[in-house]
């Protein structure tokens, strides 16, 4: 290869660029450039170009892989994917399609990272700025490597067999008994209050006045329609002609459901069980597949008659009997817990200080369940 491709990536001036070079000095400048940078690894990456000759992309790539099975990456690798308005973004995309090529790789660097943006993602409000998690996440299970370690069961929470050492971050929507969970829970989570008891004040509801209410329905309606369909894409594409994918998604749905029947009671453990947020966000995300059965015309593959085995459905029947099972877990129990609190509120002595305090931060959750029932109707 050309002396003048390899000082190009390294920012090497050399007046003799335009002469061939060989393997060991090669070598010989990568680790030069190791040793003068500190952040070499960073500069390794940034400074890839997709132009470059498919010779050197393959040692770039090669070396990056010995390199990235010796550093935890993911908050580099995170940082440039979130700088998504650079230059050479698409080159990064390039580079990083490359060395995912690499199972182990995928398994080191980005299955952390997805269980990373996956924690981040929960500990979140359907008011914040969740949409640059969603955006990592959608680059990531676009990559062919990372959708190929996807077919693993461990990863969706349907197996015990996933080393976790290095896995700082999985966080778990529900009790999944011993197994680790799946890498997509974090991202159910956003909701208009936080993963609590229901005797806790909605922040954003409390004290708040008609007028202002509206405001936050208008905002809360937009945020949940821009998390679930951002979600629906990347669900869609990762079962687009993969089979082990699709069966995966299948048989979450199936483990979401049997693991969660707790829901459906009146008191139950809210650390172990899934979360108005969860609940709400998955039945919007099935909302949509049953559009996309109707658009294209599969009402027929939808057996009318249900069966208690859920394993024994075809994708378009889980899909259809999920989305009504995950609004009787959602909106059901919305419309339930905003009637008792109506009937809480009316057996409190207003008089009273602390049952004035009291009633506002009831009222707030209220306030907040209202929203998102009428942002669904």
């Amino acid at each position: 290869m050309k002396r003048k491709e390899l000082f190009d990536y390294l920012e090497v001036n050399d007046p003799i660029e335009n002469s061939l070079i060989d393997s060991d000095e090669i070598e010989y400048y990568f680790l030069l450039f190791q040793e003068t940078n500190s952040n070499y690894l960073e500069k390794f990456m940034r400074n890839y170009r997709s132009s470059f000759s498919e010779d050197f992309k393959k040692i770039i790539a090669t070396n990056l892989i010995d390199l990235l099975s010796k550093e935890m990456a993911c908050n580099l690798i995170f940082d440039l994917l979130i700088d998504d308005f650079r230059k050479n973004y698409l080159d990064f995309i390039d580079l990083l399609d490359k060395i995912c090529q690499d199972k182990k790789t995928v398994y080191g660097t980005i299955v952390p990272l997805l269980y990373f943006l996956s924690n981040e993602c929960s500990r979140m409000l359907i008011f914040d700025d969740f949409n640059v998690f969603i955006s990592c996440l959608e680059v990531l299970c676009s990559l062919e490597g990372v959708r190929k370690v996807l077919e693993d069961r461990s990863l969706w929470g349907l197996d015990k067999d996933i080393n976790n050492d290095n896995i700082p971050y999985m966080y778990a929507a529900f009790d999944y008994k011993n197994s680790p969970p799946c890498f997509l829970d974090g991202f159910f989570e956003p909701f208009v209050y936080k993963r609590q008891k229901r005797d806790s004040p909605a922040e954003f509801f409390y004290k708040k006045k008609p007028e202002e209410l509206y405001e936050i329905r208008n905002t809360v309606t937009g945020k949940f329609e821009m998390l679930s369909r951002g979600l629906y894409g990347i669900i869609l594409n990762l079962l687009t002609g993969s089979p082990n994918l699709k069966k995966n998604f299948m048989d979450y749905l199936i483990l979401v459901a049997k693991s969660n029947e707790e829901r459906k009671k009146m008191v139950f453990d809210h650390k172990k069980i899934i979360s108005d947020g969860y609940a709400y966000n998955m039945n919007c995300i099935l909302r949509l597949f049953c559009g996309n059965i109707i658009c294209k015309n599969l009402l027929d593959k939808i057996n009318p008659e249900y069966s208690n085995e859920l394993n024994t459905l075809s994708f378009s029947s889980l899909i259809f009997f999920s989305k009504i099972h995950f609004t009787r877990l959602s909106l059901g129990k919305f419309l339930d817990y905003n009637k008792e609190i109506h009937y809480e509120i009316d057996g409190l002595d207003l008089e009273n200080q602390l049952m004035a305090e009291y009633s506002e931060i009831i009222k707030s959750k209220s306030h907040a369940l209202e929203v998102v029932i009428i942002s669904e109707l």
